[in-house]
């Protein structure tokens, strides 16, 4: 995130709310005319002309109409998929690094609006690595002595923190039930996020659901892949399922 007083997450919100006010007023042409947003937003807020420039490079750029296809292609929006499209955009456009996550907010929000979009992607926060550390070494031992709320807390941060742990565990917290109502369709949706991201356990904790239709609809094939995955990382117990859901389907055919 910039230093600058503009760059937050509130701001963001107001940004995308005064692009949503201007949609409406002047339609599809404000699309085609980044000049005419510059200047209108900069009426509406007047307080940093560096925002209201960023915003206006973004529209020239093309930002808004690469994240919209990306968002059209499932009808909605998973963290995953907005992150990836972030570490596009330093080599992609040459927009400031800093303004990126920001601009990509901006444009998100509005969107969803706009289109109905199911927003997924949670608040994201900023942190030192220090910090983030810290809470990932905290998760394990907050577990151990089943001081649940504070799991639960933590895996929450983490997860504002966009860190595959952090889902990992909420996901944990809504299969458990620990210092939250149980509910299989959101530990799920967490165990998926973290597996996209590549973390091996989560990997298998999606594999476990697809395998027993936990919080989704059961399918063997994509039970297999995720085992196979986190096999591949060397997760012993992934290697091991794996194997038995072969050998099921071989039993079944024989």
């Amino acid at each position: 995130m910039s230093h600058y007083r503009g760059m937050t997450d509130g701001v963001a919100a107001e940004m995308a709310e005064c692009l949503h006010r201007l949609s409406l007023e002047f339609g599809s042409q404000i699309w085609h005319k980044p000049r005419l947003i510059r200047n209108l937003m900069a009426d509406i807020y007047p307080d940093d002309r560096r925002l209201i420039n960023c915003l206006h490079i973004s529209v020239q750029s093309g930002l808004p109409q690469e994240l919209l296809l990306k968002m059209r292609e499932s009808n909605g929006v998973s963290t995953a998929q907005i992150r990836r499209f972030e570490a596009s955009l330093h080599d992609d456009y040459g927009l400031a690094w800093q303004y990126a996550r920001w601009l990509v907010q901006v444009w998100e929000s509005l969107f969803c609006v706009l289109y109905d979009y199911r927003n997924s992607r949670p608040l994201l926060q900023v942190a030192t690595r220090a910090e983030v550390r810290r809470m990932l070494d905290m998760l394990p031992y907050y577990y151990r002595l089943e001081r649940f709320e504070e799991y639960h807390q933590t895996a929450e941060a983490l997860c504002r923190l966009n860190q595959a742990e952090g889902y990992h565990a909420r996901g944990i917290c809504y299969l458990q039930g620990l210092n939250v109502v149980a509910n299989d369709t959101e530990a799920f949706k967490s165990f998926l996020l973290a597996a996209e991201m590549g973390l091996d356990r989560a990997q298998y904790a999606a594999a476990v659901c697809y395998e027993l239709g936990r919080g989704c609809v059961v399918s063997y094939g994509k039970a297999a892949a995720l085992y196979e995955k986190a096999a591949g990382q060397g997760y012993t117990d992934a290697a091991e399922q794996l194997g038995e859901l072969r050998r099921i389907f071989v039993d079944s055919m024989s």
